[in-house]
C-alpha cells in the first residue's frame, strides 16, 4: 500500500513544480502547495474527460500530464470570458503511445542544490 501512495506522490511532484517554493513563509508555502493541488485536481478532471481516438494506431495513447498541466495553468491564467481556447482539443493533441514492457535503465545524473538568496 505504501508503494501505491509513493508513487503517487511522485507523479504529482515533479508536473506541480513542488520541489522548489517561490516563497519564504511557511504560510504561504502551504497556500502554494493548495493552489498547486488544486490546479492538479482541476487538470485531472479535464484529462480523464478528454477523449482520444487511437483509430488503428498500433498502441493505446494517454494525455501528457505535464502537458496538459501546462495548458490547463495557461487556461486559467489567461481565461477573461473573451479568449476562447481548446482546452480538451489542445489536450488531445499532446499524447503518448501507452508501451506495455517498456523498461529504461535509470538515468544516472545528479542535480546541483538550489540556492537561496535569502540564506546566509
Amino acid at each position: 500500500m505504501r508503494w501505491s501512495e509513493e508513487n503517487a506522490f511522485r507523479d504529482i511532484k515533479y508536473p506541480l513544480c513542488l520541489k522548489a517554493f517561490r516563497s519564504k513563509k511557511y504560510k504561504y508555502i502551504i497556500q502554494e502547495v493548495w493552489a498547486r493541488a488544486i490546479l492538479h485536481n482541476f487538470e485531472t478532471e479535464i484529462v480523464v474527460n478528454t477523449t482520444i481516438d487511437s483509430g488503428e494506431m498500433k498502441y493505446e495513447y494517454q494525455a501528457n500530464y505535464s502537458e496538459a498541466f501546462k495548458i490547463c495553468r495557461d487556461f486559467l491564467r489567461i481565461h477573461d470570458g473573451k479568449t476562447i481556447l481548446d482546452v480538451e482539443g489542445l489536450i488531445a493533441q499532446n499524447i503518448e503511445a501507452i508501451r506495455p514492457n517498456r523498461i529504461f535503465p535509470r538515468q544516472k545524473r545528479f542535480k546541483l542544490p538550489l540556492s537561496f538568496c535569502y540564506r546566509n
